[in-house]
Formats: C-alpha cells, sequence, structure tokens
C-alpha cells in the first residue's frame, strides 16, 4: 500500500504502535525520499517518543492530540482503522479522490502541516 506512494504520503498513527514497526517504515521511507515522495507523519502519544522517532527518521514528524490511525495516498486512496483493538486492526480503504483529497485538507488544517 505504502510503497505504491507516487506523489505523497500522510500518516497519522499512535507513536508507540509507529515505534514498534519503525524498521519497516524506515525501509519503506527511504525507498519513497529516493524517489522524492512528500512525506507527511503525524504522531499521537509522548513527544519525547516522537522526537526520538524523528531522529531515527530523520525527518520532521509533527505531534497532534488526535488519536486516530489513517493513510493517505497520493489524496486519492485512504485507509480508515475503525478499531483501537490492539490484537486485530480493522479499517475501511476508499479509493476516492474526491474524499480523499477534502479528508487530507481538512487534516492539514486541523494539525498545521
Amino acid at each position: 500500500l505504502i510503497i505504491d506512494t507516487k506523489e505523497e504520503l500522510i500518516i497519522c498513527t499512535d507513536a508507540n504502535e509507529f515505534s514498534s514497526k519503525i524498521k519497516l517504515f524506515q525501509q519503506t521511507f527511504e525507498v519513497l525520499k529516493k524517489s522524492e515522495i512528500k512525506i507527511n507523519v503525524v504522531l499521537f502519544g509522548d513527544e519525547k517518543l516522537i522526537k526520538q522517532i524523528s531522529g531515527k527518521l530523520g525527518m520532521k514528524i509533527k505531534k497532534t492530540n488526535i488519536n486516530s490511525k489513517f493513510f493517505i495516498i497520493d489524496r486519492k486512496k485512504i485507509l480508515f482503522y475503525i478499531s483501537k483493538n490492539q490484537d486485530e486492526d480493522s479499517a475501511i480503504w476508499l479509493n476516492s479522490e474526491f474524499f480523499a483529497q477534502a479528508f487530507a485538507s481538512l487534516f492539514e488544517k486541523a494539525v498545521k502541516i
């Protein structure tokens, strides 16, 4: 999903969860950066952990008070997680450029990306 990004990737999730998968994200982000893809990561959680993640990835990461999990790919596709169950994720995948663009714009205004 993320590796298919052509222009822009927006990620909003929990800092602890992101940190537990940092090696996977690190490898993927390296590939995306080489392709000059814009990556915006916004995390909910402990500010010290967010700074550590930012340092490991070598990129700016914003902190947010929005406790949600979603990925927006090229403002055309969006993956919403609809539950916070640690054992099993439930998500909705939308392939709607109209909705993804609108949601990305609202999110950017809310967190001032």
